[in-house]
């Protein structure tokens, strides 16, 4: 698949944005004030959102039943917060568009986009495991982590919604004085431009990737927008194999991922896993076949589960996120 041509890889990266993941939302208990009980909410979210902005509505609707005490943060989107880490890049903008159809998307964004609407601070918890959900990754991401081998959570995907009793032991904090939606932003950013330099070997096309490319990447996320996506992906991607291919492999819902860095374009996804999940996966003769140890492990990309003989570059330049990095999951009890 290295030398296919790049309609077959594109085909491969839309299909793989049109992946959703139906959720049904309920108010946890220790946050209702009301004496009625709101019944769930469905919502259908896309695998490459997250759950603070793809639930925003729902939030905002299962607020009302909440305590009247809770603080809101300042706004969902500030400008000034947007734009803060690329006062430099003023310059580029006028380079950043390529016609009327990109004034247009933009536009489109823009409208789309709510203003300025208060946010509380809120987490959310997977109600089969109990655990609180991590706010910085993607639901796709999040609901595959989440699986068993031995007891597969039913659609749809059950959460709680708490708007008290913050887990900072477990969660990173969100950021009240700047915003919800900014804060997750921010760090969305942040983990682009790490991606980036890994791929590149440099911060050269992380730090000159401007101002309106940033506000149409994540317009392409809070939008669900492949198209919007795909030409942005196409001016930072590399046009060479990448130095480095960015990974971070999760183990579990709740433990930190691992973070990794390969330069071996040839290596396979099942050598990745020998190399840095020893305790789960093997080699065995002959021919260094690549197994799992034991049979209640398992392991996903992307929502699938591609063989272990498929090169790691493929998966990347097919099955990674829109942060770039290509998120490896190990199923385990």
């Amino acid at each position: 698949m290295n030398d296919a041509p790049s309609l077959a890889i594109d085909r491969l990266r839309s299909s793989n944005w049109s992946g959703s993941i139906p959720i049904l939302l309920s108010l946890a208990p220790n946050s209702l004030s009301s004496p009625t009980i709101p019944p769930p909410i469905h919502v259908l979210l896309s695998r490459h959102t997250f759950l603070h902005i793809g639930l925003q509505e729902a939030v905002l609707h299962l607020h009302k039943f909440a305590p009247p005490t809770i603080s809101f943060t300042r706004r969902v989107v500030e400008e000034s917060d947007l734009n803060s880490d690329d006062d430099d890049d003023d310059d580029d903008d006028d380079k950043a568009g390529d016609g009327k159809s990109v004034e247009k998307e933009d536009a489109k964004i823009q409208e789309q986009q709510p203003m300025e609407a208060p946010y509380p601070v809120c987490w959310f918890e997977d109600e089969t495991t109990g655990l609180p959900l991590r706010w910085q990754y993607f639901v796709g991401i999040l609901w595959d982590s989440h699986q068993s081998t031995t007891q597969k959570n039913g659609m749809p995907w059950k959460i709680r919604l708490h708007f008290t009793a913050y887990p900072s032991s477990q969660l990173l904090e969100l950021d009240a004085q700047s915003g919800v939606i900014t804060t997750v932003q921010r760090t969305f950013k942040n983990a682009l431009k790490q991606a980036l330099v890994l791929e590149h070997g440099h911060a050269k096309v992380a730090l000159n990737m401007n101002k309106q490319n940033h506000q149409r990447m994540w317009g392409a996320i809070v939008n669900s927008k492949y198209s919007i996506y795909k030409p942005i992906k196409e001016d930072i991607q590399s046009t060479k194999n990448p130095v480095m291919i960015p990974i971070r492999l999760m183990i579990g819902p709740s433990k930190p991922p691992i973070q990794k860095k390969w330069d071996d374009p040839s290596m396979t996804l099942g050598q990745f896993l020998v190399s840095f999940a020893p305790s789960y996966f093997e080699a065995t003769a002959p021919g260094d076949v690549v197994q799992a140890k034991l049979q209640i492990t398992s392991w996903r990309v992307a929502g699938i589960v591609p063989s272990l003989t498929t090169p790691l570059l493929d998966l990347w330049r097919t099955l990674c996120h829109p942060d770039n990095f290509l998120y490896i999951m190990v199923i385990t009890d």
